[in-house]
């Protein structure tokens, strides 16, 4: 996926410290951000959604009004 691509090598040039996260299910997407979040971290987290985000509520599914250091940043078309 060109998209992917890009952002890691935008990533890479910026020796921005990241991981991809392959999902079919929005299931997965939670599964994996209430693995990787910790509530006790005040550094503010960036989750980019490729291709995925669009039908859902987002902030509902990661319960976003709770953690007001994660930023979800959408890219659907």
């Amino acid at each position: 996926m060109a998209s992917i691509r890009i952002l890691e090598s935008m990533f890479q040039m910026e020796s921005i410290t990241h991981g991809w996260m392959p999902v079919s299910r929005y299931q997965e997407v939670v599964d994996d951000f209430v693995k990787s979040y910790d509530e006790d971290d005040d550094v503010t987290r960036y989750i980019v959604l490729v291709n995925c985000g669009a039908s859902e509520d987002i902030a509902g599914v990661l319960d976003l009004a709770k953690r007001q250091n994660v930023c979800v940043i959408i890219f659907d078309s």
